[in-house]
This record gives structure tokens, C-alpha cells and sequence, in this order.
């Protein structure tokens, strides 16, 4: 039996963030109060540790607000470049995509050939136009449309860390608002996002400017207690206490290994009718923890096989010096020592991709508790 819904989405079983979602809540009492965009609301945390879920949750709140007129867009990095699709799915957020469908119509051509937008004349150089995907271009011109006056918008992009320089001057755009409906924009990355918009690519386009940052750890004890039983009863099968906690602490209070937890318990209950045995108990945190196993050994994957034989020096070097952190010279240093590897390109990849995390200090880790030794433990045998 599989859970009827992503990880990645708000699950029925979401539990605990009440003072983050606190937070993005005064964030957008405030944008309405002022009918004015803010800064970036960023959310940061190591893998796993349930940004994306708390970012549609609130997206998912938002859309239910009664007596605001606020709307909602979740999208991935890669639709910030899309320009002409970015445009349209703004428009469809906003209730507004007939207007938006013909201003795209008729003025899309224009900007192709670098020429000037409807009744507005802004001039549009091939180069702009390359840059955004046209997507401000089109903005401009579909002012005159008013579609969007009195309205607000939560724009949640998830994987921040991931943009691309033609979609962070899209991103830009939209952080500065959209003259008549304020735009409250969420970013949701990694640890070293802030770092990523304030120093992007090309550098002249970065966003350091931001309204608020969030930092996500895990899930307390009975948060993570109550995210268990909810998710159990929302699949309406039962689950004693003793069970609950087990799989709770197991999960080491991080939402998507609770999901794995959740699935391992469904499983259980499908063989052995209930989740009351020793047994039954056994064989759902045994599936949880290869649950998190997978989700470990595919974040491993997405490291070029040099870089990853690097990290294995990087692990070895933390458990000889009895740590679980290392400066980030040090791990460039030992990442160095693996033949044909820049030791500087092999940790960026890792910060990258979730396999090092940079803490505050600057120093680098293996990020999650459980994910820390199992990392260390796999890398040492490559």
C-alpha cells in the first residue's frame, strides 16, 4: 500500500511549523496592509527537513483565506526561464488568463524581433528579451489589461538554489512587484541559497535583499509524534502509541523520512493485518529506514563518480579527526588529495546537491544526524 500523496506536497500527516507559518502569514498581512511587495521570504533547511511541504502548506492556506483576494503560483526553477509559459501560468494563477492570452498573442512576435510592445512603446533589445524569456517585456505590455489590479499573489519556487540567471531576472521582476498587485515571493533552497541569489552566475543579477529567512531542522518529538498518528489516521488504520513513537523516533523528526516511516507501516499492516505484533513493528521500520537509505543513496547519485570518491576522503577525514565537520578549507584540502579532482569544484558540487551542508560558521557537514553517518559510512566503502 502506498500513500496516496508526494513527500513533496502537503500531506495529510503535516504537522508542527506553526511558527513559521505564523511568520509567512504576518509576512503577507502586511504586504495587503501596505499593497506593497516585500523582500524575498526565504525558506532554508538541509535535505529532507520538509521546506517544500511547509511552502505549498502555506500556499494551500493562502488559497483558502476568505475576504482576500490572494492567489497563489508554486513553480519549479525551470519555469522562470520559460518566458512565454512563466507569462501564462501567471495569468492563470491570477484569474486572468484571456487577458494574458492576448496580450502574448499579439505582442510575443514583437518582442522576438527586439521591436517595441504595444501602445506603451518600451523598448526591448534582443538581448533583454533573450535574458528574461520576454518575460518582462510581456508584463509591460499587459498593464494596460489591469487584470491583475486589487489582487495579490504568493509566488512559492522551490529548489532556489537551482536558478538559472535568465530565470533569476525573471525572479527579480517579480520581486519588485507588479504595480497594483503586490507580489509576495518564497524561495525555497538549501542552506547556501543566500549565497547562490546574492552572488548568481553572471553577477549583475542577484537578490540580496531579503524580507525574511526561514531555517527549518527537524520535527520535535511530538511533532513528529503527532505527524505519525496523523498520517496513520488519514489513512484510517489504527496505530497504538508504542508503535507511533517508535516510528517517530526513527524518522529522527524529518518529514520525508516520516513519510517512508508511514509507508513502511502500511506495508506491515497489508502482510500482517495489524501493526500491534513485534513483528509487524519490525518489518515497517525495517522498510522505513531503506526508505531513507534510498533517499541518501540518491542524493550520492547525483555526484559525478570523481567528486564522490572524494567525499570519501572527506568522511574519512572527519571520523579520524573524531568530527562531524570539517572547515571548508580543510574539506577542500582533502578532497584535493583524490587524483584528477579539483578539491574546490568537488565541495561546491556537494553543497550543490545536498551532500555537504554549509552551516552558519561556514563550516561544511554531512547535514542531517542520521544522513551524517550513513554518509560517512557508505562514502568510506567507494
Amino acid at each position: 500500500m502506498k500513500l496516496p500523496i508526494s513527500e513533496r506536497e502537503p500531506p495529510p500527516h503535516f504537522a508542527g511549523r506553526k511558527g513559521e507559518l505564523a511568520a509567512l502569514n504576518r509576512r503577507l498581512d502586511d504586504m495587503l496592509r501596505l499593497e506593497s511587495s516585500g523582500g524575498l521570504a526565504l525558506i532554508t533547511g538541509v535535505p529532507g527537513a520538509g521546506k517544500t511541504q511547509l511552502g505549498r502548506k502555506f500556499a494551500e492556506m493562502v488559497a483558502r483565506r476568505k475576504g482576500v483576494d490572494a492567489n497563489c503560483l508554486v513553480i519549479e526553477p525551470k519555469l522562470l526561464a520559460g518566458g512565454l509559459d512563466l507569462f501564462m501560468a501567471l495569468g492563470d494563477a491570477l484569474d486572468s488568463a484571456d487577458a494574458f492570452r492576448e496580450v502574448a498573442e499579439i505582442d510575443t512576435r514583437i518582442v522576438d524581433r527586439g521591436g517595441g510592445i504595444g501602445p506603451l512603446k518600451a523598448k526591448v533589445t534582443q538581448e533583454h528579451a533573450r535574458r528574461t524569456g520576454a518575460f518582462a517585456a510581456l508584463l509591460r505590455a499587459s498593464r494596460a489589461t489591469r487584470a491583475w489590479d486589487g489582487k495579490a499573489l504568493v509566488l512559492v519556487v522551490d529548489e532556489l538554489q537551482g536558478v538559472q540567471p535568465v530565470g533569476m531576472a525573471a525572479l527579480r521582476v517579480m520581486h519588485q512587484g507588479l504595480h497594483g498587485c503586490p507580489i509576495l515571493p518564497i524561495g525555497i533552497g538549501l542552506q547556501h541559497t543566500p549565497r547562490v541569489l546574492a552572488n548568481p552566475a553572471d553577477g549583475s543579477t542577484g537578490i540580496s535583499r531579503l524580507g525574511m529567512r526561514l531555517r527549518l531542522g527537524p520535527l520535535s518529538d511530538l511533532e513528529a509524534l503527532e505527524a505519525i498518528e496523523l498520517g496513520m489516521d488519514a489513512l484510517d488504520l489504527p496505530i497504538d502509541r508504542r508503535c507511533a513513537v517508535a516510528l517517530a523516533q526513527a524518522s529522527y523528526g524529518f518529514p520525508q523520512h516520516i513519510h517512508g516511516y508511514l509507508e513502511g507501516a502500511c506495508e506491515a499492516i497489508e502482510k500482517y493485518g495489524a501493526l500491534d505484533s513485534d513483528a509487524a513493528l519490525t518489518a515497517a521500520l525495517k522498510i522505513g529506514e531503506q526508505r531513507r537509505r534510498d533517499y541518501y543513496n540518491d542524493r550520492l547519485g547525483t555526484l559525478a563518480p570523481r567528486n564522490r570518491a572524494a567525499m570519501s576522503n572527506v568522511a574519512a577525514a572527519m571520523r579520524d579527526a573524531n568530527a562531524e565537520e570539517l572547515t571548508w578549507l580543510d574539506a577542500v584540502a582533502v578532497a584535493q588529495r583524490t587524483p584528477g579532482v579539483d578539491g574546490e569544484a568537488a565541495i561546491d558540487d556537494a553543497i550543490r546537491h545536498g551532500v555537504l551542508t554549509e552551516e552558519e560558521e561556514g563550516n561544511l557537514s554531512f547535514g542531517i544526524p542520521s544522513f551524517h553517518g550513513y554518509m560517512r559510512q557508505q562514502l568510506e566503502r567507494q
